[in-house]
């Protein structure tokens, strides 16, 4: 009878600080990477918003021979260059990323 007495059976308080400590090192190598995943998928979201500013103000200039102004901000997204050559116009947006980084798209554009 005494021996069943002081067998340790069950966790002790170590143990469950222990595997509470794997399972937090689990989920913290997990987030991270999602994190920066979900992240990468707003980038490319925004470079297709971008896509489109950039054809709307390049369909403005064929139907109406309206020039985009340099500089012109369209919420997130603004114009950095603007140049017409031999007929044909060069129109860049950009845009800063979620990680903080400038991007930047041109389209070109005959009349």
């Amino acid at each position: 009878m005494w021996k069943s007495l002081n067998r340790n059976e069950g966790f002790t308080l170590i143990e469950h600080l222990v595997s509470f400590a794997g399972v937090l090192t689990l989920i913290h190598c997990a987030v991270f990477p999602l994190q920066i995943i979900k992240m990468e998928r707003d980038n490319i979201h925004l470079a297709l918003k971008a896509n489109h500013v950039l054809a709307k103000e390049l369909q403005t200039y064929i139907y109406d021979s309206t020039m985009p102004s340099k500089g012109e901000k369209k919420g997130r997204y603004y114009i950095s260059e603007v140049t017409e050559e031999n007929n044909e116009l060069k129109v860049c947006v950009s845009w800063r990323d979620m990680l903080d980084r400038e991007q930047t798209q041109c389209g070109f554009s005959k009349r």
